[in-house]
C-alpha cells in the first residue's frame, strides 16, 4: 500500500496556501518550517500553526482530505475536524458526539479550522 506523503500549509509572505514536502530549519535559535512544491526547487516559510498533513483519501468532490479540514458527512449528523490522534496511530473525524476512527464514509469537505473556524462554534 502506497501512501502520497505531502503537506499544506499558508506562506508567510503572501497567506496563500502551498502543497508539498516539509522541512523544518532552526536558524539563529529559532524554529522555521518550510514546504517546497514537488515542481519547484524553492521552499516557502509557512505559518507553523497552518500546516496540515494530506491524509491518503478524497472527499465525494475528488478533493484531497487534509488535517485540519472541516467535513460533513452522510453517515454520522453534523459536522467535524480532521485531525491525527495518536492513541489510534491514525487520522479520525472528530465531531461534537465523539470522534468516528473510520474514514472510510462518505465525506465532503466544507472548511477549514484556519479559515472557518466558526463552523465548528456549537450550536446554543
Amino acid at each position: 500500500m502506497n501512501r502520497e506523503i505531502k503537506f499544506r500549509g499558508k506562506r508567510i509572505d503572501n497567506n496563500k496556501w502551498i502543497y508539498g514536502n516539509l522541512s523544518i530549519r532552526k536558524f539563529n535559535n529559532e524554529i522555521e518550517i518550510f514546504i517546497r512544491p514537488f515542481d519547484r526547487l524553492k521552499s516557502y516559510q509557512v505559518i507553523p500553526n497552518t500546516i496540515g498533513q494530506y491524509t491518503g483519501l478524497k472527499d465525494k468532490n475528488e478533493k484531497e482530505i487534509y488535517d485540519g479540514d472541516i467535513v460533513k458527512t452522510e453517515t454520522v449528523e453534523g459536522i467535524g475536524r480532521i485531525i491525527y490522534r495518536d492513541d489510534f496511530a491514525s487520522f479520525v473525524v472528530d465531531f461534537e458526539s465523539g470522534c468516528w476512527d473510520s474514514m472510510e464514509v462518505i465525506m465532503e469537505i466544507i472548511g477549514n479550522i484556519y479559515e472557518n473556524p466558526e463552523l465548528l462554534e456549537r450550536k446554543k
